[in-house]
């Protein structure tokens, strides 16, 4: 196995780290509100936010294949 460049591994660090951080948040949030229209709501916003950073961390791991990516996640 070949090592990540350091640039590309810190962005996909970035990416992973922000949707980590969105995901937690989001949780957090479901746990504390009570009416469930309010939690479908939380986790339509979280899916607006991370399925772009998933294509971006899947077309760093591809290669840059984002169009794949974008392919598959849409199929």
């Amino acid at each position: 196995m070949i090592p990540a460049d350091a640039s590309i591994r810190t962005e996909f660090d970035n990416i992973t780290s922000a949707m980590t951080s969105i995901l937690s948040a989001v949780g957090a949030a479901m746990r504390e509100v009570r009416q469930d229209k309010t939690r479908a709501t939380l986790a339509e916003q979280a899916t607006g936010w991370v399925k772009p950073l998933v294509t971006l961390a899947g077309g760093i791991i591809n290669g840059g294949a984002e169009a794949d990516v974008d392919y598959i996640m849409n199929h």
